[in-house]
């Protein structure tokens, strides 16, 4: 696929293997693709894992409900504050 970046390339991989469908709820619409050990903290500097076996696919209510549990559980009010402080 002409164009495509590496990690267009993996999200497909992703979508196709979960049949293009939410791993938590099942819906197969607003797909992304999860880093299960948050490696995908981009803004952290780290080096994403996209190591199949550590990405999975969520919808994007899934996904926000997922980083907003997240948040609550650290004990975080903003969710940005999860990852500029912690």
């Amino acid at each position: 696929m002409p164009g495509w970046s590496k990690w267009n390339k993996i999200q497909l991989q992703v979508w196709t293997r979960d049949n293009w469908k939410c791993s938590q709820c099942g819906t197969d619409k607003k797909l992304c693709v999860h880093h299960k050990d948050k490696s995908g903290d981009w803004w952290k500097q780290k080096k994403a894992n996209n190591e199949l076996s550590n990405l999975q696919t969520l919808c994007l209510s899934c996904h926000a409900k997922h980083h907003w549990k997240e948040a609550k559980e650290k004990g975080v009010l903003n969710i940005y504050e999860l990852y500029l402080v912690h």
